[in-house]
């Protein structure tokens, strides 16, 4: 009787050990996913903020010829005049 008890607390502290082991796998397994969606949101967020500047570039560089076109117009409108 005394083996049998033994025989259950240590199939007993096995099942602790294999439940242990697999709530420690749970937990990783739950890391890993939280990183990569911090990883993914960060992605995210830095795409946006490339985009939204190479936009303003873009707006920039058109404000500019813009810009550049009525200077050259205004040049070149008085010579004509002359």
């Amino acid at each position: 009787m005394f083996h049998h008890l033994l025989q259950l607390l240590a199939q007993h502290q096995q099942e602790l050990k294999l439940m242990a082991e697999h709530q420690e796998a749970e937990r990783q397994r739950h890391l890993l996913a939280v990183r990569d969606q911090l990883a993914n949101k960060k992605q995210r967020k830095l795409d946006n903020l490339r985009r939204q500047q190479e936009a303003e570039l873009s707006r920039e560089a058109i404000t500019q010829q813009k810009e550049l076109e009525e200077l050259r117009g205004k040049q070149v409108g008085p010579d004509i005049a002359c």
